[in-house]
């Protein structure tokens, strides 16, 4: 799609997001850097496996997000595969000439980590993932963060996102409740509970240790519906375990309201990007979660409003607006009869890979940074408050 300088030139006031997004080493955060495509080696084969029953309350584990994993943009049809979902149920063609309305004039990317995403197979290496490849992933997220990228050239937003988790500010705890069995690509459980805690802190003031096993976290009242209870998280799915690998329950077609958010610190600020039909899914480990692979889509409102927010981009917004629609993917409501990529519909397909690592929750929460824990700044307050200090532990039973 081509877009003019002149509306793009306003997102180059983005690149202050590069020097105000917070404090914490510019190096990006350890792990798969971004664009490269993972190896499949925690995939389950099938969509139908053989589940053994549901055999009681089962263990609990938890986990932080160490790492996102954003894409390099591409048009298809590539020869890499990208994160994220089918979240229309279109196999979008790349040629325009295939194309029916309801594919918003973008074809699809094919999945290496989730080959249930595609038809046929595919393979990474080879042009649209080979002939017998019709992929299905919905992903716009890369090529919005390279366009921007390209008018300024200092802002690499998979970095920006990176230097928010090694630095404390960003970190998100997952706990994954009534798993029944032990580890590994054999574990299939047909019924397990996702809470996902957005805003969570950390235990300690090192910031290396995001990246180890075992470390002690926080969990903010903000990602809790009632303060103080984990088993409140605002964010909560119904899941499985297939082949070891956690997947939550696909949301039904036509949500109205997100499913999921990703709070980005901006400038002092919270931007939340508020994802609809989230999916997550991830291999599990004793001490790492790997493959991971967290996709939804922005209404393309939503996202004009978010970028907008941004003080200097205030200013901007019906300049946002076009540029925005030219990367809607997904036509919204999704299987509707109004369905339609045009504002005030139409969504932006997002995907992003991630990693994990083991963690302990604390057992009591705060509504603020502990003291002196990494990723604790003077505007956060440094206090613990409502439930106090976090000295108690919720560990997970691994037994």
């Amino acid at each position: 799609m081509a877009v003019s300088k002149k509306i793009l030139l306003p997102f180059a006031a983005l690149g202050l997001l590069a020097t105000a997004a917070g404090c914490g080493s510019s190096t990006p955060a350890t792990g798969t850097d971004a664009g490269t495509t993972p190896t499949d080696t925690g995939t389950p084969a099938t969509d139908t496996p053989v589940v053994q029953g549901d055999a009681g309350p089962g263990q609990t584990y938890d986990y932080v997000i160490n790492t996102l994993i954003l894409d390099n943009g591409d048009d298809p049809p590539s020869n890499r595969g990208f994160y994220g979902f089918n979240l229309d149920g279109r196999f979008s063609p790349s040629r325009t000439a295939s194309q029916a309305p309801a594919d918003c004039s973008h074809g699809d990317y094919f999945s290496v980590v989730d080959p249930d995403q595609n038809m046929g197979t595919c393979t990474a290496g080879m042009t649209g993932g080979g002939t017998g490849c019709t992929g299905g992933v919905d992903n716009q997220l890369p090529n919005v963060a390279q366009t921007i990228q390209q008018f300024m050239a200092s802002l690499n937003v998979s970095q920006l996102i990176n230097d928010q988790i090694t630095s404390g500010k960003l970190l998100i705890g997952v706990r994954v409740t009534g798993v029944n069995g032990d580890l590994g690509a054999t574990l299939n459980d047909p019924s397990v509970t996702v809470y996902v805690y957005p805003f969570t802190w950390a235990g300690f003031a090192n910031c290396a240790n995001i990246q180890m096993p075992g470390q002690m976290y926080s969990v903010d009242n903000r990602s809790l519906n009632t303060p103080g209870d984990l088993n409140s998280a605002k964010l909560s799915f119904q899941g499985s375990i297939v082949n070891g690998r956690l997947r939550v329950n696909p949301p039904a077609n036509g949500a109205t309201t997100p499913n999921f958010s990703l709070p980005l610190p901006v400038q002092g600020m919270t931007i939340p990007l508020n994802l609809f039909q989230t999916q997550l899914r991830v291999t599990m480990g004793a001490t790492d979660g790997t493959l991971g692979n967290l996709g939804g889509f922005l209404m393309q409102g939503d996202l004009v409003t978010a970028l907008t927010t941004i003080p200097a981009l205030a200013s901007f917004r019906d300049a946002a607006a076009p540029l925005i629609q030219g990367f809607v993917d997904v036509a919204t409501p999704v299987g509707g009869a109004t369905a339609s990529c045009d504002s005030p519909q139409g969504g932006i397909g997002v995907g992003l890979g991630f990693t994990t690592k083991s963690a302990v929750f604390a057992t009591t929460t705060v509504s603020a940074a502990p003291t002196g824990v990494c990723g604790a700044t003077t505007a956060d307050g440094g206090v613990a408050t409502d439930a106090g200090s976090s000295t108690g532990t919720d560990a997970a039973t691994h037994d």
